[in-house]
């Protein structure tokens, strides 16, 4: 379980979260829905270690990862993101990303990262580096990195940029059904109303506060 307690976040004197207190269960997925500048984004960094809360506590399965003495940096964290920008590595390709954030268990997810890719119609791009990739290939390679990741939460920052239609769907049926398959928690950070139908819980961040 990530558990979030009173959680506040000020950024040169301007206060962007105060009082979140947030429970994501292994298999569960929630929804962050706001306005623009509610701070959706910094509470995911939050999550991930990428940025300290100004008060509050942020467990991650059992573990004090911050707000405490014993601070966990991201990469020891069991969380994987996607970025509203895609955020990969410029000197790596494509198979090289999956490779590497694998690390020892690649060889035995190999076969069903070429699956995945298959299914992403990314699998043939893969020896392309992130400069040689259009839009949506790119947002695509970021989704089978997460894939492959074997992290036990996943954080979604508007993961579908870039898409059309018909990858949308196709992405997120990906997504919902090896988070299900794995027990993984989700937190869908979208603008898309219909990534909120069947989903369990929907968290609403405005005027700074989560309602």
């Amino acid at each position: 379980m990530i558990r979030v307690r009173n959680l506040y976040f000020s950024y040169k004197n301007y206060s962007i979260l105060e009082d979140i207190n947030l429970d994501l269960e292994r298999g569960e997925w929630w929804v962050l829905k706001g306005v623009s500048g509610s701070g959706k984004t910094t509470l995911a960094r939050l999550l991930c270690g990428f940025e300290c809360p100004n008060f509050g506590y942020i467990y991650i399965d059992k573990k004090c990862a911050s707000g405490c003495k014993e601070y966990i940096p991201p990469r020891k964290r069991d969380i994987a993101m996607t970025f509203q920008r895609t955020a990969l590595w410029s000197h790596m390709t494509g198979w090289e990303h999956l490779k590497f954030v694998a690390g020892a268990n690649w060889e035995n997810n190999k076969t069903q990262a070429k699956e995945w890719a298959k299914y992403l119609n990314i699998y043939n791009r893969l020896d392309k580096y992130p400069a040689e990739l259009s839009g949506g290939e790119a947002r695509r390679l970021e989704i089978l990195r997460l894939l492959v990741s074997n992290k036990a939460y996943w954080i979604l920052d508007e993961p579908f940029n870039d898409l059309d239609s018909e990858m949308i769907l196709k992405c997120k049926n990906l997504l919902k059904e090896e988070s299900k398959r794995s027990k993984v928690g989700v937190i869908l950070i979208t603008h898309l109303e219909e990534s909120l139908e069947n989903e369990r819980q929907v968290l609403y961040l405005k005027n700074r506060h989560l309602k």
